[in-house]
């Protein structure tokens, strides 16, 4: 037993412990071990007094701006929740009590320890009106969190690089009322869509801020919450899970009867080998409401749009959510065009109302002239068809297509024509019309006509049969599905009448001469979830 002692007081040895020199006493030394005991136990209620010390009871008021603070930690419940950010000018901030850094413990004595960042959010924005914040102080803790963060995005910058941004301007492409989302962790921004915003913190795993801006180009003072384009995209392509394409056929409510009629449309159409960009006119080409349209167009391959958007499952079909912009000034007076329906009725009406400020563009055609038209009137006559096909492969027409062997188009040309006039050009084309207008750097006012229901369309046209009136419907939620990202805004309204004023309203607001276009920039979109926990909210 002694040379056990001593050979265990042999190997006593000090050695450094973060810079304090420590002795080791040796393992049997039985006393020795009850000092420590002791000792370690009495450090240990010093440190739990000392933390109880710095526990801090904060008291706030929520305003119409929220909370103004942000918070992060909570993944998976085996993160502290942490403040990273005080709204300069908020509530929090003005209050003088909480610090970057804090330890959420409680929030109205309701623990938030081990809570997940989820259980954070909603506890607090289901706070009320008063908040009592249970808070600790820990600069140390929160610090090696953020270290952890700088690292994983490190490992990750590859994926990080272009969600950095900070703040950007977009263009809605779809309604918002916060009223609704149930997520939302403190005040949202109701939006509709078109607007345009101003994203001040776009570095979000689920929530922008961000500030409506005017039709004259300046911002709101106040500013909001609204769903990052990672977190609306997520959410619809999972509401389009429940669209099942079985044999073909969908099956949702809203395209229930579309592939049928999709697939009678397309058997009786010919495309010419030589210009697949065109389609011959059917019987069952009916405008929105049950006329006869002009020529229509497909796309380049020579497939028809409608039916290619039907392929795939629910993943497949495109889900919008902001689209990025810049702001450019125009010296032109730009093309309207209406998609939708009422869009005959109302473009006729604009026109006659204001004959000062809207026109019609004269077509481009290959049909021999009659002996009552006029060339450059009615049409501008073209008599080499081969010469109008390179025109069109020169991209110097909006939109053609072919009808009784004839080809029509609208060229380029002839929209600046109006425009130079100082009018608005009526154009009667389709969503890719948008597209080679914006290619051709003439930004039409595009604006859809959103029908709520089939049974509205009959009640606009009561000539029109109750299929007509389920194609018409069908039609133009596909036009919204897939022409979305280019409308400038979208018109509901109860009767035509209505729907007209909307659309003058709309037009009138993007009359200007400074607009918003698109620009190529790479919207922050969903991040890896394991940077869930940066995510900041704004309560």
């Amino acid at each position: 037993r002694a040379k056990c002692r001593k050979s265990v007081s042999s190997r006593n040895r000090t050695m450094t412990l973060h810079g304090t020199v420590t002795t080791l006493p040796p393992s049997g030394a039985s006393p020795n071990n009850k000092h420590s005991n002791k000792l370690a136990k009495k450090n240990k209620n010093k440190k739990e007094k000392n933390s109880k010390r710095n526990v801090r009871h904060v008291v706030l008021h929520r305003g119409g701006e929220g909370l103004g603070f942000n918070i992060v930690g909570g993944e998976e419940g085996s993160e502290d929740i942490f403040i990273s950010f005080l709204l300069a000018g908020g509530v929090a901030d003005s209050c003088g009590q909480l610090k970057r850094g804090d330890q959420i413990l409680a929030v109205n004595n309701t623990s938030l320890r081990h809570a997940t960042h989820e259980t954070a959010a909603r506890a607090l924005k289901n706070a009320g009106v008063t908040v009592e914040l249970t808070v600790e102080h820990k600069p140390e803790e929160y610090n090696k969190f953020e270290a952890r963060l700088h690292d994983l995005k490190q490992q990750t910058s590859g994926t990080l690089r272009t969600t950095q941004k900070k703040q950007l301007y977009v263009k809605a492409l779809f309604d918002y009322d916060p009223r609704y989302d149930d997520g939302l962790p403190s005040r949202g921004l109701a939006f509709t869509y078109g607007a345009i915003l101003h994203v001040i913190n776009a570095s979000d795993y689920q929530w922008w801020q961000a500030r409506r801006v005017k039709p004259d180009g300046t911002e709101e003072v106040s500013s909001g919450i609204i769903p990052s384009k990672g977190r609306w995209e997520k959410k619809q392509r999972a509401r389009l899970r429940s669209v099942a394409f079985t044999a073909g056929k969908a099956t949702n409510m809203d395209t229930n009867n579309r592939q049928s009629t999709l697939e009678r449309r397309k058997k009786p159409l010919s495309f010419t080998k030589k210009f697949p960009l065109f389609k011959t006119k059917t019987k069952d080409d009916k405008s929105e409401d049950g006329s006869d349209n002009e020529p229509c167009v497909v796309g380049a391959d020579g497939d028809n749009s409608e039916t290619r958007s039907l392929r795939g499952s629910g993943e497949d079909l495109p889900v919008v959510s902001y689209e990025g912009v810049q702001q450019v000034s125009v010296s032109y007076t730009r093309p309207v065009v209406l998609l939708g329906p009422l869009k005959d009725r109302i473009n006729d009406d604009l026109i006659a109302e204001f004959p000062d400020k809207f026109g019609s563009c004269v077509p481009h055609t290959t049909r021999p002239r009659r002996e009552y038209e006029v060339d450059g009137r009615d049409y501008h006559f073209v008599t080499s068809r081969e010469q109008m096909e390179q025109d069109i492969q020169n991209h110097l027409f909006i939109e053609a297509g072919q009808y009784n062997d004839n080809l029509y188009g609208t060229s380029v040309a002839s929209v600046k024509t109006v425009a130079e006039k100082g009018k608005h050009c009526i154009l009667d084309v389709s969503g890719n019309g948008i597209r080679r207008l914006q290619v051709a750097q003439l930004y039409p006012i595009a604006i859809f006509i959103k029908p709520r229901s089939a049974e509205q369309i009959r009640e606009w046209n009561k000539r029109v049969t109750e299929d007509q009136a389920s194609k018409t419907y069908e039609r133009a939620m596909k036009i919204e599905s897939e022409f979305g990202e280019y409308f400038s805004g979208v018109v509901v309204g109860d009767t035509p009448e209505e729907i007209y004023a909307n659309v003058k309203v709309l037009i009138a607001q993007h009359a200007v001469p400074s607009i918003w276009i698109p620009n190529k920039e790479v919207l922050p979109s969903q991040l890896d979830k394991r940077h869930k926990s940066n995510a900041m909210e704004y309560d």
